[in-house]
């Protein structure tokens, strides 16, 4: 079904926690491969939230963001 309007755009958060030198990884469910906690976004989250909420589900860590590393847009090319 076509909604109207904007298409919404999702959002994959990601948290890098270190702490001593190491980075926490969780194992995916969905491919048995690792990466750092994170995931979609909901309309209306900030990413901190999201990051938060995720290492906690994931991990069973209570984190506190301090700031965004980056933005990649998976859809554009990199330019050199």
């Amino acid at each position: 079904m076509n909604q109207p309007g904007y298409a919404t755009p999702k959002i994959d958060v990601r948290a890098a926690v270190i702490k001593d030198g190491k980075i926490l990884l969780v194992q995916e469910s969905t491919d048995n491969c690792w990466a750092m906690p994170g995931g979609w976004a909901d309309v209306g989250n900030l990413p901190s939230e999201v990051a938060s909420r995720e290492c906690k589900e994931e991990s069973g860590f209570d984190v506190k963001p301090v700031k965004v590393v980056g933005v990649f847009d998976a859809n554009r090319a990199a330019v050199n």
